[in-house]
């Protein structure tokens, strides 16, 4: 699996590229038709393959948020071999345990 470049590579690399989009889509079109600075940015996004401000995550993902935390290395493995002998994810575990944790403390489910 390949590294992600940092940000400050993408920033750079993606102006030109969208740029290019930009200046090459302006240049098919007729000289007197004007196009909506909206449905140009569109067109762009389109042809690049992203979109301004929305990372693309799979449907699961989706109305989600990432919870991380440092833990010692010893529970890291603990919780592994958890999961390996109820044979379930780390995840399924963890969602478990904040479940437990907002039913103890009157709160809903919805881990």
């Amino acid at each position: 699996m390949s590294k992600r470049p940092p940000f400050s590579m993408l920033a750079a690399g993606a102006a030109p590229r969208t740029q290019a989009v930009l200046a090459s889509t302006v240049a098919h079109e007729g000289e007197g038709e004007a196009q909506p600075v909206a449905d140009l940015q569109r067109r762009v996004e389109a042809a690049v393959g992203t979109s301004a401000g929305k990372a693309s995550r799979p449907s699961s993902r989706q109305g989600k948020r990432a919870l991380t935390t440092w833990v010692d290395k010893a529970a890291s493995k603990q919780l592994a071999q958890l999961a390996l002998n109820k044979d379930c994810s780390k995840e399924q575990l963890l969602r478990d345990a904040l479940n437990d944790l907002f039913d103890r403390n009157g709160f809903a489910r919805l881990a």
